[in-house]
């Protein structure tokens, strides 16, 4: 089992508190507050996976990461990592037929609708997580 893993495995998406683990806020407010949602590519350009091993030890020994290192790549490459690494999926395996039935609603005031009513069904950390990542994409996309 690798370094990732194992912070994962003690520290699904919720810990038990019901909050997200605090990197992810961190993280995400970095983003927002830096050159980050100008740069080409944000999610799309890779962290070299060196220093991307050397976070994962980082969250395993309990130790604070500093932020002021890492450049946005290596940020988004961590909260992508964290998505990868969790043992169920963001909008959750249970709800997957619903989010698809969306596509069969011709008018997009239905499909908005069910889509509020599905996300109402999620774990609220899970609704948590995916507001503050939706809201990191739109407010990239305006920049």
């Amino acid at each position: 089992s690798s370094a990732a893993s194992d912070v994962y495995k003690r520290q699904e998406l919720v810990k038990r508190d019901g909050h997200l683990p605090p990197f992810i806020d961190k993280c995400i407010s970095i983003l927002t507050q830096t050159e980050a949602l100008t740069m080409e590519g944000i999610f799309r350009v890779s962290a070299p996976k060196p220093t991307l091993d050397a976070l994962q030890v980082t969250l395993n020994s309990g130790e604070e990461i500093n932020y002021s290192e890492l450049s946005p790549y290596d940020i988004t490459g961590l909260l992508k990592l964290f998505l990868r690494e969790l043992p169920s999926p963001l909008c959750t395996f249970e709800l997957y037929t619903e989010f698809l039935s969306v596509i069969n609603e011709t008018a997009i005031d239905q499909q908005t609708e069910k889509i509020k009513k599905i996300l109402s069904k999620l774990p609220k950390p899970n609704y948590e997580f995916l507001k503050k990542l939706i809201s990191l994409c739109i407010k990239i996309e305006s920049h």
